[in-house]
């Protein structure tokens, strides 16, 4: 089923459409998603009205008590979620309805939108899967498996530059990550299929004579696109932002593109462009983006000028110090663009973690524990939140406190990675504080025995028992 235009809806059905926006407008939340709901259980296919729906979900949402409406929803969604889930396939059309149900109770439920988008896949209705997995990433911005499925969703609906963008993302967040890799050289050959219309004319492995031509062919893709693509996908974009100026996708594309071209003054005017739509007025991940801007466009000049030193040694003592003034408003601006949120979103614990991981640099430690105490709350902030409140009791000298922290976690966590490491010698080191020099080896060993070159672990184990340990 192609998606299609709301003007290719029956006159009838356009005017209910009219209705629903002027409901919106008038904030008539629940009227406007009763008549979109209507009209996608028949008209599945039309993203427009898909649109309008959400943005009426947000505006509801932040009406009500967010936590009693999470959870009311959370109860109230599982049946759909049941009979969504089972419907996709068998009846794609009647899963995408209950996914919409969930979402009009919580817009931010990502299994609903992770329904929706299986659904419109099922559907063959690319652009609204690529719609519902966008809804996703705004939620958990930096979540792989996210970020691999809109590149495959991008590619999918024909537009490999979103999705080659997607793949850069991941590699920024996990470098040599061999999923990102794979979308990194799909989304480019995508990229020159459609710059070629190679599509048209066969396929591109019968275009080329052997894999270094293909391999030759994927890399320029990737340097050529870098900036001749990033300002035609601006100038798409802007145009897109005057004929549906309520689509925050269209001002998403432009922020990330004014980023990647180091333009952090646009991107920011984007945003602010962007929180005036009915969407975005609701939409608080718009915030930590614009503050996510500030503080690159700090960074930025901060890379420049540490540059401008190793060019420029004659000038050294001059330039450090403008580079020290900028690192001091950059912490300063870290520190109060996440006070800022804390203050605004006090139920958002992510932000509580980072917000006590600046307190904590600072040395306002404290501080830094009362908001550590209340992240460890989020199961996605937990463990590190618990190392950082061991490390704060640890440099106030109260390692009987931050050993209670060591400690759950080292139950917590699986395995023996380096995080896993980390605490434990950690936890040793308190112990050995304490006087405990038995319990202290005891946690020596336990990184010894997988790791002998870990730190002065071994160092430790053999004075330990050179001086008659364990004897």
């Amino acid at each position: 089923m192609p998606e299609a235009a709301l003007s290719s809806l029956k006159p009838q059905i356009q005017k209910q459409v009219d209705i629903a926006r002027l409901a919106l407008e008038r904030e008539n939340y629940e009227y406007a998603i009763k008549i979109c709901l209507s009209v996608l259980e028949r008209h599945p296919e039309c993203l427009a009205v898909r649109k309008l729906l959400r943005a009426s979900q947000k505006k509801l949402f932040a009406t009500k008590n967010r936590f009693m409406a999470k959870t009311i929803g959370g109860l109230s969604s599982a049946p759909f979620m049941i009979s969504g889930t089972a419907q996709v396939k068998k009846n794609p059309g009647k899963a995408m309805n209950a996914a919409e149900k969930m979402l009009s109770r919580d817009p931010t439920n990502g299994s609903a939108l992770k329904l929706l988008a299986d659904a419109a896949k099922s559907h063959d209705l690319p652009a609204t899967r690529v719609f519902a997995l966008e809804e996703i990433r705004e939620i958990q911005p930096d979540n792989i498996k996210t970020l691999l499925e809109i590149g495959e969703a991008y590619i999918a609906a024909g537009q490999p530059d979103e999705a080659l963008e997607a793949a850069e993302r991941i590699l920024r967040l996990k470098p040599g990550n061999e999923a990102g890799q794979a979308l990194i050289k799909s989304a480019s050959v995508a990229q020159s299929m459609k710059r070629g219309k190679w599509d048209e004319q066969g396929s591109y492995r019968e275009k080329l004579r052997d894999e270094n031509q293909a391999i030759a062919l994927e890399q320029e893709a990737k340097v050529v696109s870098s900036e001749e693509a990033s300002k035609n996908v601006i100038d798409e974009a802007l145009e897109k932002v005057k004929a549906e100026p309520e689509n925050l996708n269209h001002y998403r594309t432009l922020i990330k593109q004014y980023e990647k071209v180091g333009n952090f003054e646009e991107a920011i005017r984007w945003v602010d462009e962007a929180r005036k739509t009915s969407a975005g007025s609701a939409d608080s991940n718009l915030e930590k983006l614009r503050s996510n801007l500030k503080t690159g466009g700090l960074e930025q000049e901060i890379a420049a000028k540490a540059k401008a030193i190793k060019d420029n040694p004659e000038q050294k003592e001059e330039l450090q110090a403008e580079l020290d003034k900028l690192q001091a408003e950059l912490d300063v601006l870290k520190l109060e663009e996440t006070r800022s949120l804390v203050e605004r979103y006090p139920n958002d614990y992510a932000n509580r973690f980072e917000f006590g991981r600046l307190l904590f640099k600072k040395g306002e430690l404290d501080a830094a524990i009362e908001q550590f105490q209340l992240s460890q709350r989020n199961a996605k902030v937990r463990v590190p939140s618990l190392i950082f409140l061991g490390n704060c009791f640890k440099h106030k000298k109260q390692f009987d406190l931050a050993v209670q922290q060591y400690a759950t976690v080292k139950s917590e966590l699986s395995g023996m990675n380096e995080q896993k490491k980390e605490v434990i010698y950690e936890l040793a080191e308190c112990y050995e504080k304490m006087g405990k020099t038995e319990d202290a080896i005891a946690e020596y060993k336990a990184i010894y025995s997988v790791d002998i070159g870990y730190r002065d672990v071994a160092e430790k184990i053999n004075t330990f028992y050179a001086d008659g340990g364990g004897s």
